[in-house]
């Protein structure tokens, strides 16, 4: 018997192997004499996720519409669903939803899906719109606590530098990724291990994900 135990985030993933000797036939030989079993027991109640959209990509088609006015174009409304799918995959959808009130910020999210709509609460703040980082965090700490899962949908350059300040550990690889370029309608997953998002300051997230749409769609193209 083999086993594997990893703790990630607050999570535990329990990947058991047990193997049956050439004398002692096993329940079923289809199995080939080998049974593997993954238990993932639900992360502690402690810890919160924070999930940052960028949003999906704009049209520049009419140049004198007002910035925060700018619609999806095609690309961005093909792109949100696709982000979508892959939260609900993933059981990503959150709790609370902040969202900026530029038109391609409420866009994205109204793609994503009816889940967002139905499951999460939503709040569309003028404050979000091209925030730094400094108004991302003062919302995130006024989020309530009955949230353990918080989206925040934005704009460059605040949403990627509030990333960058953010990370105080986790997968260096995505975070150097993340650095490099955080395009439209990419997606950072954070979990901290606090119990009020009060409490949450730079440097202490631990990064778990970053996600981009190409990806999904490349995965998608070639299964």
């Amino acid at each position: 018997m083999e086993y594997k135990i990893t703790v990630c985030a607050g999570a535990i993933f329990l990947n058991l192997c047990v193997s049956f000797s050439d004398g002692i036939d096993g329940p079923d030989m289809a199995w080939k004499n080998t049974v593997c079993l993954s238990f993932v027991a639900v992360k502690t109640e402690d810890m919160k996720t924070l999930l940052l959209l960028r949003h999906a990509k704009s049209s520049w088609s009419d140049p004198g519409r007002a910035d925060h006015d700018r619609e999806l174009n095609r690309r961005g409304e093909k792109a949100a669903p696709f982000m979508g799918r892959y939260l609900r995959e993933s059981v990503l959808v959150p709790d609370l939803v902040w969202c900026s009130t530029a038109a391609r910020a409420v866009q994205t999210l109204g793609l994503l899906g009816r889940d967002f709509a139905s499951h999460a609460d939503v709040i569309y703040s003028q404050d979000l719109y091209m925030a730094g980082e400094g108004v991302l965090l003062e919302s995130l700490h006024h989020t309530h606590e009955d949230a353990s899962s918080v989206m925040f949908i934005g704009h460059n350059p605040g949403l990627e530098l509030f990333a960058q300040a953010l990370f105080g550990g986790g997968d260096e690889a995505l975070r150097d990724n993340m650095a490099r370029k955080y395009p439209t309608c990419a997606l950072a997953h954070f979990e901290f291990d606090v119990e009020n998002w009060g409490d949450i300051k730079l440097g202490s997230g631990t990064l778990i994900g970053f996600t981009k749409v190409k990806d999904l769609q490349a995965v998608r193209i070639g299964s």
